[in-house]
């Protein structure tokens, strides 16, 4: 008689146990719906994020340059006077971007499509080796920040057009054409 006693209560002990073990069961399956969904949506916001720290110029210009005996520049669109090229352009501000140092790479192309460079220095965009004319660091601190740089490995330079090419984080960044007469 006691083995039977302590039998049913250990059935009913079993039932109990089996049914809070259930309870807990179905908790975790939502749980883990729950996480999965955290975790989904915490890659979407990710990528957003990413694609929301890319910097953004504005204002891309270039132009030739002649340096006068006074020492005095003055801009020229006439490739035979250009002693220089005077490139401009606004890094816009960004706050998702990561402030810090940023190598700025520079690619001037001539007008039969050859890179103008005294080098032969490679970067890395999207996979592709690529040359560049110039590169140039910048300290981005978020700020829209202006930049202007002088190219003066300028040889004798033909008529017609050029293209300037501004890359930075394994991306272009953007592109401007000049015509030189």
């Amino acid at each position: 008689e006691n083995y039977t006693h302590t039998i049913e209560q250990l059935k009913s002990s079993n039932t109990q146990l089996q049914q809070v073990n259930q309870t807990l069961k179905v908790s975790v399956d939502k749980e883990k719906e729950v996480n999965t969904n955290l975790v989904l949506i915490n890659t979407v916001l990710s990528s957003k994020l990413a694609a929301g720290s890319i910097l953004s110029i504005r204002d891309l210009n270039f132009i030739g340059v002649r340096v006068r005996n006074s020492g005095k520049m003055q801009t020229t669109n006439k490739a035979v006077a250009t002693d220089k090229i005077k490139m401009s352009f606004s890094v816009l501000e960004n706050l998702f971007a990561e402030p810090g140092p940023v190598m700025l790479h520079l690619r001037l192309l001539a007008p039969d499509g050859k890179l103008l460079s005294n080098n032969f220095d490679t970067f890395m965009c999207q996979g592709q080796e690529l040359s560049y004319t110039m590169k140039h660091q910048i300290d981005y601190n978020n700020k829209e920040m202006n930049v202007e740089l002088f190219w003066a490995g300028v040889s004798p330079l033909v008529s017609g057009d050029y293209k300037l090419e501004v890359y930075a984080e394994n991306r272009l960044l953007g592109t401007q054409v000049m015509q030189m007469k």
